[in-house]
């Protein structure tokens, strides 16, 4: 079983005083390999990551992975090279001033030319070694050659700058073999002539960011990310370009007020090159996105997607617009043939309501002629031209308020032969009845019919009374003559149905 031991002391940083006890576990952790340095840089380490609060992957990548590269980098530029050929010393390089030390090219001075900038310290100490070899003053006395002497302060001096972490960069920022000149706005149509012509410039400008490494520019078949990420990157350009090397120098200041104009003075010089120089790396990064094959060539690309996607647009507009067009056209198409159909049942309608006015009117016709036939149901006393005038106006009245079934069964009971003239007048007189249940205001317009109306009523109440003796024994029944039934009509004549006192004698 596993135990804790607490130990009395504990490293720095750690203990009860700062609240956090030391616990070993009996059980031990499998074997591992670890870099133990001298000089207590183990401990150093893990004193830093208690501080920072980070594990060990995150300590050797932030502290320990940085300081190992920059020691393999110094390790290698140490490094001598088997073999490096220097420029030839000519007489010019013989006659140069000393003095003159800021109009002279170092490198050229170390035999470097070919390398400049790229030229490693190793290579710049090397360089220094034969320079001294073959013009150290102690040789040159032996020769007697004078101009080997101040040559060699000329290499000293550029060793010493080119030695230097600070001035070298100072002067590799106005290099004056080094052009700073941009292409032409303008170039050849073919695409190849672009990158041969801005390659080498972008490259050339690239030394001088302060983000290594510099996208190149590539070619035309570069992916379009690529591309995107070289202009990004120039667009944000930063340089470590400086101009104090171009600096004026006046040994002959004597106070201070002057030398504190004097460096004003080159401040502003150097300022105002600064601004010229990020001005034209600006200028050229334009330039080249203007002039650049693959921004048209994607440009391109992008209007024809956009074109293709517009053009999906319209034809979808067009379809819905089709659509909609077809669906009003099938719309319309039904609305005509609703309408048609309407207008074809609406003259169907018309046809068979012309026709039954026309068949109702032959039906008025048959029915005022037949009534006229009988006189209009007036006996032979009765028929005074006034009485046949009211009796047809009553007729006319009757029919324009009856249905034409209504008028057909009347027209069946006048003209069927069957009827005798008090069964058409109790058929006239039914239909009078249902006119002035449906219109009582009518009523008053009925009164020659109505009278003969009752006389019809006792007539058909003496024949369902003879109906009635007719189902009595034979001794007890008695038929009406022909004399009662005539005084009976002239009775209800002369007191029809209304009549104040009719039944007083």
């Amino acid at each position: 079983m596993a135990s804790t031991v607490t130990l009395p002391l504990a490293p720095l940083g750690m203990g009860p005083e700062t609240g956090n006890a030391v616990v070993i576990h009996a059980a031990i952790s499998p074997p591992r390999s670890l870099i133990l340095y001298r000089a207590g840089q183990a401990y150093s380490a893990y004193h830093r990551r208690r501080q920072n609060n980070s594990t060990e992957a995150d300590d050797y990548e932030q502290h320990i992975l940085p300081q190992d590269l920059a020691r393999t980098k110094v390790e290698s530029e140490v490094v001598i090279p088997e073999a490096l050929v220097l420029d030839e010393v000519t007489k010019d390089l013989l006659d140069l001033d000393p003095a003159e030390w800021k109009k002279q090219d170092h490198y050229l001075v170390l035999g470097l030319s070919s390398l400049r900038y790229k030229a490693t310290q190793a290579q710049i100490k090397k360089a220094h070694q034969m320079r001294a070899l073959q013009f150290h003053p102690d040789k040159s006395a032996s020769t007697g050659n004078s101009h080997n002497e101040t040559f060699f302060k000329c290499v000293q001096r550029a060793y010493e700058l080119l030695t230097d972490p600070v001035r070298r960069p100072q002067f590799d920022s106005v290099d004056p073999t080094i052009s700073d000149d941009i292409p032409k706005a303008r170039l050849g149509s073919s695409g190849q002539d672009f990158f041969s012509t801005y390659g080498p410039v972008f490259e050339r400008e690239g030394r001088f960011s302060k983000k290594q490494p510099v996208p190149m520019l590539g070619d035309m078949d570069a992916p379009r990310e690529e591309m995107e990420a070289f202009y990004r990157f120039w667009t944000q350009f930063d340089s470590w370009r400086s101009y104090e090397y171009l600096d004026k120098e006046n040994d002959q200041l004597e106070n201070r007020e002057e030398k504190r104009w004097h460096e004003k003075k080159n401040k502003t010089e150097r300022t105002r090159l600064k601004k010229e120089d990020t001005k034209r790396v600006s200028t050229l990064v334009q330039q080249a996105m203007s002039a650049d094959p693959r921004i048209g060539k994607y440009k391109a690309m992008e209007r024809l997607e956009k074109d293709k996607k517009r053009l999906a647009r319209e034809a979808a507009v067009k379809k819905a617009e089709s659509e909609r067009l077809c669906a009003e056209e099938e719309k319309r198409k039904q609305a005509l043939q609703r309408a048609e159909q309407e207008a074809q049942v609406a003259a169907e309608e018309r046809l068979r309501r012309e026709k039954i006015k026309k068949e109702y009117r032959l039906i008025k016709r048959s029915v005022r002629e037949a009534a006229k036939q009988y006189n209009y149901l007036l006996d032979a006393n009765s028929s005074a031209p006034a009485a046949l005038a009211r009796r047809s106006a009553e007729l006319d009245l009757l029919l324009e308020n009856i249905s034409q079934d209504e008028a057909l069964e009347l027209q069946s009971v006048f003209t069927s032969g069957a009827c005798d003239q008090v069964q058409i007048l109790a058929a006239m007189v039914e239909a009078i009845s249902g006119v002035i249940a449906k219109t009582p205001a009518v009523a008053s317009s009925f009164t020659s019919f109505t009278r003969g109306a009752d006389i019809a009523a006792r007539v058909k109440q003496e024949k369902q009374k003879e109906t009635d003796k007719a189902q009595l024994p034979a001794k007890t029944q008695r038929e009406w003559t022909a004399k009662e039934l005539e005084l009976l009509i002239k009775a209800t004549n002369k007191f029809p149905g209304g009549t104040i006192d009719r039944w007083e004698t």
